[in-house]
């Protein structure tokens, strides 16, 4: 796939520098995410990955750099600003209200337009066990379905962009291939998608692109097959 356009370019980072006190975490990274592409952003533990997504969604502020949204300047705009504008977060941990029904949940998330592509209905029909347990308590679900719950109460927001952040992780190998056949059905829909996740071989199957970061700079960036004839720089990298 070619690099991305500037016309296309939807949510965009250049030469970010972040730092946590004293700590330099990112350090003039720059990424460029694209209309209804899919971005797989790998790396190991404490590398930044995070860091670089909360830079994104105005959550961290970079010391240096830019954050752009379809070309306009974000890098000083409140995060729920920057998400207004259609970008969907689901955190590592999932963030859902632990003492809120799982309808109450979704409900903190629906954004009603007329038109809009995810209704409740929707969402419901895509995660049936959520269906099934609307009354539930937040901390009466299962890990996997409170990962549904994030998935589903980010998607009633009707993003443009949705980032995932270790959406499997922790979880039991079939609700992980449940969760990724989910991701490639919302992938499907047009929606662009940034996701951090461990899963070397998931991630390089549903991506367009891979990005993968070492203290806090991308030393590579590219397509999955352009990735998978580097093994060497998969193993040091990624431990595969």
């Amino acid at each position: 796939m070619p690099a991305p356009t500037r016309s296309s370019i939807l949510l965009e980072g250049r030469k970010l520098d972040t730092y946590y006190g004293q700590s330099h975490v990112l350090r003039g990274i720059s990424i460029a995410i694209r209309s209804g592409e899919t971005i797989g952003l790998m790396g190991r533990n404490g590398m930044g990955k995070t860091t670089l997504i909360r830079t994104l969604v105005g959550l961290v502020r970079a010391r240096r750099g830019q954050v752009l949204f379809e070309g306009q300047d974000v890098s000083s705009t409140p995060a729920f600003a920057i998400a207004q504008r259609g970008i969907a977060y689901v955190p590592e941990g999932r963030g859902i209200f632990a003492s809120l029904s799982v309808a109450e949940n979704l409900a903190i998330g629906e954004r009603a337009a007329a038109g809009a592509q995810w209704t409740q209905e929707r969402v419901l029909h895509l995660f049936p066990r959520l269906a099934q347990r609307l009354t539930h308590r937040g901390n009466q679900l299962s890990g996997g379905e409170q990962q549904m719950l994030a998935i589903g109460r980010a998607l009633l927001t009707n993003p443009r962009l949705l980032i995932l952040d270790e959406a499997t992780e922790g979880l039991a190998p079939i609700i992980r291939d449940e969760i990724w056949k989910i991701v490639r059905l919302i992938r499907d829909t047009g929606i662009a998608t940034l996701i951090v996740d461990k899963t070397v071989a998931s991630v390089t199957e549903i991506a367009d692109r891979i990005v993968i970061i070492v203290k806090g700079e991308v030393v590579f960036e590219g397509t999955p097959p352009e990735l998978k004839v580097q093994p060497e720089l998969m193993h040091r990298h990624l431990g595969v």
